[in-house]
């Protein structure tokens, strides 16, 4: 992987060009000078091992589910009576989302912690609706071509580990709660550690078939009726008003929208999104 970062031909720089920090730097994609400075991290200081080594501490597993091999991670919570939980991610999203979260759900410092605990829109909720649409419109092309053609693009993101960190780190960009670039709220090695674990796992068209797989499948008359807590973070890329979501479940328990966050607030806002994951699932379990 080392050899291919020191010889990756990169193409010449954008033609919004603008010095940081502006986030019109991002107009056409990843900024040229943002992803030399990655790439350069990536090569000479990052280290895989370590979040490997934090990987196995946690216990990894393998399963079959429906012919599908699957990985995952299996961390025992220190007391008897802890409710299981299981969180998963989506794309380009993986496990690494959740190692910085995982030592406070699993053995929280507050004992008490998972206990029991409109007519039109808003002018909030109109504005998040305007936003979802911008983005389907404007800012969605990694999904068109995922949801159509994943094959394709996976040649790609399974051979370059710079296309495969230029594609990934778009939508860090894109979809995080931040002004100028991705690393204000999220750490360096721990965008790195997700996509290094794409790369090395050979995972890049696998993981881009979730979008043509999924959407088109969705029942539109699906209703789910077991109670629901639902967070909308302000900066994620699909909000939906309350009204709208209880067309489809039909038992929010719980609904907050907190002040910042994107689509990866473990990774944005982890203090938060633990305490707002605890405050769910006793809201969840208590009804």
């Amino acid at each position: 992987m080392r050899a291919r970062l020191t010889a990756a031909r990169l193409p010449e720089t954008e033609t919004v060009y603008r010095a940081a920090p502006d986030p019109r730097r991002w107009q056409q994609g990843v900024p040229l000078a943002e992803l030399v400075d990655v790439v350069n991290h990536w090569r000479t200081e990052y280290k895989w091992r370590s979040f490997e080594e934090r990987l196995d501490r946690n216990g990894q597993f393998r399963t079959t589910i429906d012919d599908l091999g699957i990985h995952f991670l299996h961390r025992r919570s220190a007391r008897a009576d802890a409710t299981p939980l299981v969180l998963t991610h989506g794309w380009p999203g993986s496990i690494a989302e959740f190692v910085d979260v995982v030592d406070e759900l699993a053995d929280p410092q507050d004992a008490d912690a998972p206990a029991l605990a409109t007519d039109g829109l808003t002018a909030v909720e109109r504005k998040w609706t305007e936003e979802t649409r911008d983005f389907w419109r404007h800012r969605a092309a990694y999904a068109k071509q995922q949801a159509t053609r994943p094959q394709t693009i996976g040649y790609s993101l399974v051979d370059s580990p710079v296309g495969l960190l230029a594609w990934i780190l778009d939508e860090f960009a894109e979809c995080s709660d931040t002004e100028d670039s991705p690393f204000e709220t999220i750490s360096i090695d721990r965008v790195l550690d997700d996509v290094t674990l794409y790369w090395m796992t050979r995972t890049g068209a696998s993981s881009a078939r979730i979008y043509y797989e999924s959407h088109n499948s969705l029942d539109p008359e699906l209703r789910v009726d077991v109670p629901s807590a639902v967070t909308m973070y302000p900066r994620d890329i699909e909000k939906c008003p309350r009204p709208w979501a209880q067309e489809r479940y039909r038992q929010i328990v719980r609904w907050r929208s907190p002040e910042s966050g994107g689509h990866f607030p473990s990774l944005e806002v982890p203090r938060y999104f633990v305490k707002d994951l605890q405050e769910g699932l006793a809201a969840v379990l208590s009804a």
